[in-house]
């Protein structure tokens, strides 16, 4: 049963890599993912946001595949780079393409979708410390 005040269900990457027995930062398969998303917007009326890391590809395009696969109202994509592929954050040019790539695939097949970008930068600072803590 949900509150008057329920508007939106959201996921985050951490809890549901958790949940789900992997970690953080894409190590959840991609088809998990997309599979975790479908059950959660079928078991409801609400609209639902998934926490879609850096959108689960190195390039724009295959990004933007990835957009159009998913069933939900809307993503959070980071500005950083899929697990492996890199470190730090993506220059801003790349990070603009990635947005207008996963804009296009949303309008395509998405009525609605939504796309929050968003930057990382705070929490690899904080890692960044932590693991130089850790290293003393």
């Amino acid at each position: 049963m949900r509150t008057q005040t329920e508007k939106l269900k959201q996921f985050s990457s951490l809890h549901t890599g958790g949940a789900l027995g992997f970690g953080d930062g894409e190590t959840v398969p991609l088809d998990v993912v997309l599979a975790h998303a479908a059950r959660i917007v079928a078991s409801g009326d609400l609209p639902v946001s998934v926490d879609f890391e850096a959108g689960y590809a190195a390039t724009a395009d295959g990004m933007a595949g990835n957009v159009g696969r998913l069933v939900a109202a809307g993503i959070y994509l980071e500005d950083g780079y899929p697990a492996g592929d890199g470190e730090g954050l993506r220059p801003v040019e790349d990070v603009v393409g990635r947005l207008k790539a996963a804009r296009a695939a949303a309008d395509a097949v998405l009525p609605g979708f939504w796309i929050k970008a968003r930057t990382d930068i705070c929490l690899q600072r904080s890692r960044r410390r932590t693991a130089q803590r850790s290293l003393r």
